[in-house]
This record gives structure tokens, C-alpha cells and sequence, in this order.
């Protein structure tokens, strides 16, 4: 049987998202394999050469001090150009300096993260917020009215939704050919909600089946 607990993550340490209470989180799973969102291609860089610099592979390093364990990057297999990553990091830019709620929505993401860490990541509450900021992205650029952002934007999800795709798609060939008892995946968690929905799916027609475990604190904010 294929057990496989889904983490939601942020890349990047920021208050009470950090190496130690990750690392809690892995240890309290204890994954026989983890399955990373990472490129294929970035690899060698976070565990051979270690010129890397990102939460979940730290965590991953420190945790192989002490486990053995498999990890197994499913992300694509080459990095996606630098034009399209910089097009849409330009994009957000505009936007951010454009309107007052699209910032608003930012800082209070990120102040969340801060006080509340992994707790928030995987929380209801994270996905209320995510569905917040989007709706404000599409919000932002009607309102600049550039019909060159909308393309951008749709272009951006239409990448996140074929990389979920790809990563629960390799997954799940892999537990085709490997027996385990306890998985882990992490995603950064704008991905929350579609992995949730996704990996449901995905289980009803395929062969093999696996029992998705969806790391749940619930509501911890206080909504207006």
C-alpha cells in the first residue's frame, strides 16, 4: 500500500516557515521516499554540488544526516526559459506597483507565512487567500487595462496546471514499480487546492492506487 502525505511549503525560510519545523514535519511522517518538486535538471546542483540555496532541499540534506530515505525529484526535466520566468516576474512588478490591493494581498500573504508557518501553508485558510490573490491578479490587470498581461497571466497557470499534471503523473509511474509504505510529497502551496482536487482524480482511473494524506491544520486565522 502507497501512503503518501502531501506538505505544502514556501521556498524560501521566512519566520516561522524554516529548516527546523520542516524538518519536524518530515520526521513526524517518516517518509521511506520524498517525492520534490525539483527540476530534474537542478539535481546535482542542491545534492551533489550543493550550490543551492532552498528550504526543502536544506531540510532534505540535513534530514539524510540522520535517514535513509529515497527523493526523488518529479518536476519537469529542464528549466523553463528565463524569458518566460522574467516576463512574468515583470508582470507581477507592474502589478504591484499599479494597485493597492494587489499589494495588500501580497504583504498580507507573506505576514501570514511569517507568523504562522507550515501551520498556514497547509491550512483552509491558505487556499482562501490564494483564491484571493488571484482573483486580484486578474482584478489588477483589467484595471490597468494592458490586453498584454491577460496572455501572460493565463500562460503562467497554464504552466503551474501541466507541471501538476507531470509531477502527479510521475508519481504515480513510480509507485508502479516501487513498494513503500510511507511517501511525502512537497509543492509550494499555491498549488494546494489543484494537487488536492488532481490527486483525487487521478486515483479513480488509475490502476494503481495510492492513499493520499493531505497535511490539514484547518482554520487558524480569523477572518472578517
Amino acid at each position: 500500500m502507497h501512503n503518501i502525505t502531501l506538505v505544502n511549503t514556501y521556498h524560501a525560510e521566512k519566520g516561522n516557515c524554516n529548516l527546523n519545523e520542516l524538518y519536524k514535519i518530515i520526521e513526524a511522517i517518516n517518509p521511506e521516499v520524498i517525492f520534490e518538486e525539483l527540476y530534474l535538471s537542478d539535481f546535482n546542483e542542491y545534492y551533489i554540488e550543493r550550490k543551492g540555496n532552498k528550504l526543502e532541499t536544506n531540510t532534505i540534506l540535513k534530514y539524510l544526516e540522520n535517514h535513509q530515505i529515497e527523493h526523488i525529484p518529479v518536476d519537469y526535466v529542464e528549466i523553463p526559459s528565463q524569458n518566460f520566468m522574467s516576463i512574468h516576474k515583470s508582470m507581477l512588478l507592474e502589478l504591484g506597483r499599479r494597485s493597492h490591493g494587489y499589494r495588500q494581498v501580497h504583504d498580507s500573504n507573506m505576514e501570514f507565512i511569517f507568523l504562522h508557518g507550515f501551520k498556514y501553508l497547509n491550512s483552509n485558510d491558505y487556499i482562501k487567500m490564494n483564491d484571493i490573490y488571484e482573483n486580484e491578479v486578474i482584478k489588477t490587470i483589467k484595471y490597468i487595462n494592458d490586453e498584454s498581461l491577460m496572455p501572460i497571466n493565463q500562460q503562467w497557470l497554464d504552466f503551474m496546471s501541466n507541471r501538476e499534471d507531470e509531477m502527479i503523473r510521475r508519481i504515480y509511474d513510480y509507485c508502479k514499480e516501487h513498494d513503500f509504505e510511507r511517501g511525502m510529497f512537497y509543492i509550494g502551496a499555491g498549488h494546494r487546492s489543484a494537487i488536492i482536487e488532481k490527486t483525487q482524480k487521478f486515483n479513480e482511473t488509475s490502476e494503481t492506487k495510492i492513499t493520499w494524506n493531505y497535511l490539514n491544520y484547518g482554520d487558524i486565522l480569523q477572518w472578517p
